[in-house]
């Protein structure tokens, strides 16, 4: 399904008339508040088409920018009638396929759509196993904890990217255009803790407003919530239970309609136990409960993890694309990732930083500049076996990512032939890009 926005409705009508000649299905939004709620109900949207200049409320570069966040598999296409190098250059920042200029040519939008999706299509059946079953699972609990008001907790080690998925979580929700906030209590002394989540107010004027009354309308996200002392796990509890809290120094409550969410790496089934946190806060926490497996059980994530924080990275430090050579790939694939995913953007970003010129003209980073422990590291894959044919299958995605789809480079890092490599990519019917 293609969604298109513009605010002129004759534009969306005849965009869409257009499009339904080579039978795709539609849909309209007038302006991307609209949009944005579209994408959150309609997982069948493959394609977002999108104005730049729209009066009021997000604008194309906006919309695309949260679409990414809330629905990263969406394509996206801007249409504008101000195209300019930097609009160009920031819709391409956003992912955006493609920018194209008012008045449209119809053959032109058609074959670019046509295109798009194609490579839509062609990317989820090169990606969609590289998933594991334990995130995809994590993932679709995300989505449905998403459409309620319901308290979460994220249950996982340190490093795994809890902070990320309850952003996650707030970015699908209703509340994604209000305030996300992060208490990180390991940060804060017990009476800072008070003052940073409740506020502070004296002679009748607040001097903090916390972190609670900021995040208004929106979420908070508590982190580590078994840091918090137990005079302030009842003021919690209360909050969750009426939605009213006192600022310190207050003389009246102040009602609230921000949503709480909390993640911990420690085991607080034993914490509750040893009274170090509230049973009935601990249960009023967890109504949904999302524990996230750390990366050593699931290494198949780091097919997609690998490229996908390279992305970030290069573009972090002005970088052209790069990749693994499969030899760096599998060192990482054996090291244990003790402190999961902050530990292998940490060794990425060392890679991205160190590399020889020759690397970052090929594109292809080597394992020269990989930290002792991963070259020292044993540790082999205990997952289930699986058969040679898929095995085969994963080595050649692999490779043909590696180098952007390069035939002859791809034969090369995997020891074979062209015309082997040939082949094998007719009869798994794989493609390069």
């Amino acid at each position: 399904m293609i969604l298109i926005v513009d605010d002129e409705k004759e534009n969306r009508e005849s965009l869409s008339a257009l499009l339904k000649r080579d039978q795709w299905e539609c849909d309209t939004a007038a302006n991307g508040n609209e949009a944005l709620e579209k994408l959150r109900e309609n997982r069948k949207i493959q394609l977002l088409i999108t104005d730049l200049k729209m009066p009021g409320g997000l604008d194309g570069i906006e919309l695309m920018e949260l679409t990414r966040e809330i629905r990263p598999e969406v394509q996206r296409l801007l249409v504008t009638a101000f195209g300019t190098v930097e609009s160009t250059v920031q819709a391409m920042k956003m992912g955006a396929f493609d920018v194209l200029t008012k008045p449209l040519k119809g053959k032109e939008l058609r074959e670019k759509v046509k295109e798009i999706v194609q490579r839509t299509v062609s990317s989820e059946n090169s990606s969609s196993n590289d998933i594991s079953e334990s995130y995809n699972q994590t993932l679709q609990d995300i989505r449905k904890a998403a459409l309620s008001e319901a308290t979460v907790l994220f249950r996982g080690e340190s490093g795994i990217g809890k902070s990320f998925l309850a952003k996650t979580l707030h970015n699908l929700s209703r509340r994604a255009e209000k305030p996300f906030h992060v208490l990180n209590t390991r940060a804060f002394s017990p009476e800072q803790i008070e003052n940073e989540l409740f506020g502070v107010t004296t002679t009748g004027s607040a001097l903090n407003r916390g972190l609670l009354l900021a995040a208004h309308g929106g979420t908070l996200l508590i982190e580590d919530i078994e840091m918090l002392p137990p005079s302030l796990q009842s003021r919690l509890l209360q909050y969750l239970s009426d939605g009213q809290f006192y600022q310190s120094g207050a003389q009246n409550p102040i009602s609230c309609k921000t949503r709480i969410l909390a993640s911990s790496a420690s085991d607080l089934d034993y914490l509750a136990e040893q009274g170090k946190i509230r049973r009935d806060l601990y249960q009023a926490l967890q109504i949904v409960s999302i524990d996230i497996a750390p990366i050593r059980e699931r290494r198949e994530d780091l097919y997609w993890l690998v490229p996908s924080l390279l992305d970030k990275l290069c573009e972090k430090h002005g970088r052209g694309k790069l990749r693994l050579s499969n030899k760096c790939f599998s060192k990482l694939w054996n090291h244990s990732w003790p402190a999961n995913i902050r530990e292998l953007e940490g060794v990425l970003e060392k890679l991205i930083v160190l590399a020889a010129e020759e690397e970052l003209s090929s594109g292809l980073l080597g394992e020269k500049h990989l930290p002792k422990e991963i070259f020292q590291n044993k540790e082999q894959d205990n997952s289930q076996i699986v058969d040679l044919a898929t095995l085969e299958k994963k080595a050649i995605r692999h490779a043909l990512t590696v180098t952007g789809g390069n035939r002859r480079l791809t034969a090369k890092l995997l020891g074979i032939s062209e015309r082997t490599l040939y082949r094998a990519l007719e009869n798994q019917d794989l493609e390069s890009k």
